[in-house]
């Protein structure tokens, strides 16, 4: 309910297999938010919220093909377009004003997102390559936006990921990524894990790359960083 009013936010998705290897899928469905607490009222020197916020609505939809060939190759390509209604945005006319909340009117994104995948038959190993377009139906107007016109419109990423070493698993991921306005930038991440047994030690490393960037206006996300730990877990005795 929104003021006395109620919302309606269906979801219908389906699948159909034309053969045993290829199957495709389609979905719709419709969002709704209420601008927060913060979007409304919330004020600092780097941002000012809006009390005339409107609610943001959007409708989803997504359809495309998969193919699988006896779980060893795959590929799969989804076409998907999201138009949103009054969305909400912070926007300032240069670096030196504070960010203020505000609607964007009507926005429709449209984008393909196609992956190929390689699993061993032992399934020990697993190779995938994914790319993604997106593209708004209108260009970002005079000023610097947030959120809503600081998507990312390329982005592709390999991962692999690998058990054949006993208890051991590793994960490595590249993505490559060039949001609206800004130079493309590459985050490498690198991870290892024992999965079975009590000591379940872990690493993590992230952005090895050392790249630096924004996924939001102003913030800077984290440099090249390392996580170690250990996991313990303890098992009941089993009874029969």
């Amino acid at each position: 309910m929104e003021n006395g009013r109620s919302e309606f936010s269906p979801t219908i998705a389906g699948a159909a297999w034309l053969r045993s290897s290829v199957k495709v899928r389609a979905s719709v469905s419709r969002a709704f938010r209420l601008p927060t607490y913060t979007d409304l009222y919330y004020r600092d020197p780097a941002n000012i919220g809006n009390p005339l916020l409107r609610p943001e609505t959007a409708w989803n939809f997504e359809a495309g093909p998969e193919w699988n060939h006896k779980g060893v190759l795959s590929m799969q390509s989804t076409f998907f377009r999201r138009h949103d209604r009054n969305d909400i945005d912070y926007i300032r006319n240069s670096p030196a004003d504070p960010f203020r909340a505000f609607n964007v009117q009507d926005v429709t994104f449209n984008g393909i997102e196609t992956a190929v995948a390689l699993t061993t038959p032992t399934r020990s190993e697993r190779v995938q390559i994914g790319y993604t377009v997106l593209q708004a139906s209108q260009k970002a107007f005079p000023g610097i936006s947030k959120y809503v016109f600081n998507y990312p419109y390329h982005q592709a990423a390999l991962s692999w990921s690998s058990q054949r070493l006993s208890q051991i698993s590793l994960y490595s991921r590249l993505g490559v990524v060039q949001r609206v306005g800004i130079d493309p930038y590459a985050v490498w991440d690198l991870a290892a894990t024992r999965s079975q047994g009590r000591v379940r030690p872990f690493l993590q490393l992230s952005n090895l790359s050392d790249s630096k960037y924004r996924e939001v206006v102003g913030v800077d996300m984290p440099g090249r960083s390392i996580v170690a730990g250990m996991e313990l877990v303890f098992e009941k005795a089993k009874h029969h």
